[in-house]
């Protein structure tokens, strides 16, 4: 049986991403080279280009999470927000974290979520932390999730920590933030698969109810 060529594979790849965004609107560039690319991207390759009207997208896929150094992605994205209209977008993940064929899945709505959360504050009030971390929990990453898709960046169905890394390394959450996501999808997934986590659960899911807030009501900080 003959392997799938890497390099084949990879170009469909970025083709079949050029194409979601060219049905958004966009006019895309693959892996553009010479006069396609903007100067002040020095000798940086990216692999697509995008326009729409004002807005200019310089977008890189990576296979993984660990293939995008969070240093040079943030040196990227400072590089890039100095430019009028353009912006960083980092698709990070594995093909078969994408949906399967024929599943449909669908963000919670903002009100979905403000009802969720005065329900955590009940849950919280009445003592049931195990139940009020994850309901918080769910409710916290259904907005991350809703301010990626605001971004376009596509999230197709990532892990968790993959979408965790790509928001902090764009300047969509802080690192302060970041931490406090992390340390509470830890505790989530703990809960989750029957063990009893560490820490104060009480305290964290009060961090997420603020964070939340905050996510609701400051625009994000990240490349514009």
């Amino acid at each position: 049986m003959t392997s799938p060529n890497p390099v084949v594979s990879e170009r469909q790849r970025l083709e079949r991403i050029a194409d979601d965004y060219r049905s958004k609107g966009f006019d895309v560039l693959v892996e553009p080279t010479g006069s396609d690319l903007p100067p002040f991207l020095g000798d940086h390759h990216p692999d697509l280009i995008a326009r729409r009207g004002d807005e200019r997208l310089v977008i890189e896929v990576k296979p993984s999470p660990s293939d995008s150094p969070p240093n040079q992605v943030r040196e990227l994205a400072e590089r890039i927000k100095r430019e009028p209209g353009w912006r960083l977008v980092l698709i990070a993940g594995s093909p078969a974290e994408e949906l399967m064929p024929g599943e449909r899945l669908s963000l919670l709505s903002d009100t979905e979520v403000e009802q969720n959360l005065r329900q955590v504050s009940l849950l919280l009030a009445s003592g049931q932390r195990e139940e009020a971390i994850l309901l918080a929990w769910a409710s916290i990453e259904g907005q991350l999730r809703s301010q990626a898709k605001r971004e376009e960046i596509p999230l197709p169905r990532p892990d968790t920590p993959t979408l965790l890394r790509q928001l902090v390394s764009l300047g969509l959450v802080d690192r302060d933030q970041h931490r406090l996501l992390s340390s509470a999808y830890r505790t989530r997934s703990a809960v989750a698969h029957g063990f009893k986590p560490d820490g104060d659960i009480d305290s964290m899911v009060r961090s997420l109810l603020d964070l939340s807030v905050k996510l609701r009501t400051e625009p994000a900080a990240g490349p514009s």
